[in-house]
């Protein structure tokens, strides 16, 4: 595989250096996917609203996106977890005036361990998080790698994927990335179905056919302009691009666009009115919590409903439930692992996530 020349500029400066940073950004994510069209002509094309803010090292993002019948997405950390929130309370609001049976939740959310958003209903989240809010991961990483912002169902894997990437940085605070590539390593682990299997058993590697078989660009980031907020250097337009190995490919470089997301700034606040960096839960809500998830100790998530705050580590750990649904899924998980019916994607549209398993509404 031939890399793009992007060098890894390694910049040497103390975590406090992004210590006293905060801002808040609000803007515009053009998403477009190009399945079967040119990459002038796009499948599917859609808008998501967007706002993000950031202090030193924690975040919080939300999405809207126009035509949909959720109200938005919300996704922030305190630092340990990453706690992500689907409301749909308007829409329950406006299916009860004409008279329509609803759930009691109103809203769906998850939680996974760590402070990068590896989310897998909001994929202009984790762009928007590399673009505005990296710069303490950056910082902190000693590897030429990033979390990958392609997460279609949350899995082990997922949980942990790491891609390599070049990265250039600006000169100014605080540091952000101007440009950075991605590499799909050329292998892929596959499972028989996507939900249970990974976490009970092992996958099948797949390595691509030549010539991608060694690597290919997975996508790429790109800041476009930049303007200066205060004594920050920061995106005001930026774009983030998908790439697929098309066929009858002569070299690892000989690549189809598939997707872009294209940003772009509305405004910028340097003060920042907030107190806690996780969403707002706004009533009954359904969650699936991952952040105590592994293939050893307890496969899948932790079901459980609340109403008012976020649960801490402690209180999920002493729900009188959390025992024994980790019981139930290390019995329960290799069971319908071996008898799920397999889902027959597409290889695109498993590459766009476009089939996404989640969370009923009902």
């Amino acid at each position: 595989m031939i890399r793009a020349v992007f060098p890894l500029i390694v910049i040497a400066w103390s975590c406090s250096a992004v210590r006293g940073i905060e801002f808040k950004v609000e803007g515009i994510d053009d998403f477009s996917a190009f399945i079967r069209s040119s990459n002038f002509l796009p499948d599917i094309s859609k808008r998501t609203h967007f706002t993000i803010i950031i202090r030193d090292c924690l975040w919080i993002a939300r999405t809207s996106t126009e035509g949909e019948n959720i109200d938005y997405i919300e996704a922030g950390t305190d630092g340990t977890n990453v706690y992500v929130l689907t409301s749909f309370a308007g829409d329950l609001a406006r299916r009860k005036q004409t008279n329509q049976v609803v759930g009691p939740n109103v809203a769906n959310a998850y939680v996974i361990p760590g402070a990068e958003p590896r989310i897998s209903n909001a994929e202009a989240i984790p762009i928007l998080w590399l673009a505005f809010a990296s710069s303490c991961y950056l910082e902190q990483s000693t590897t030429a790698k990033l979390p990958s912002l392609q997460v279609t169902v949350i899995t082990p894997s997922h949980l942990k994927s790491m891609l390599d990437c070049d990265v250039t940085r600006m000169d100014g605070l605080p540091k952000l990335p101007v440009q950075v590539v991605f590499y799909h390593p050329g292998i892929t682990e596959t499972w028989r179905e996507r939900e249970y299997a990974p976490w009970v058993t092992a996958p099948k590697i797949t390595r691509a056919l030549p010539p991608f078989n060694h690597g290919f660009t997975n996508s790429s980031y790109r800041v476009l302009q930049t303007t200066n907020l205060g004594t920050f250097s920061l995106p005001l337009r930026a774009e983030y691009l998908r790439f697929f190995p098309k066929q009858s490919a002569s070299t690892s470089n000989d690549l189809k666009l598939v997707s872009a997301h294209r940003i772009t700034v509305t405004n910028f606040t340097m003060s920042v009115n907030i107190q806690a960096f996780t969403p707002v839960v706004p009533g009954v809500t359904d969650a699936m919590d991952y952040r105590f998830a592994s293939q050893e100790e307890a496969p899948g998530p932790v079901r459980y409903r609340f109403t008012e705050k976020w649960l801490s580590n402690d209180d999920l750990r002493n729900r009188p439930e959390f025992k024994d649904q980790v019981a139930s899924n290390k019995r329960l998980y290799p069971l319908i692992a071996s008898v799920k019916p397999v889902s027959h994607v597409s290889a695109v549209s498993k590459y766009l996530g476009v089939v996404v398993l989640g969370m009923s509404r009902a």
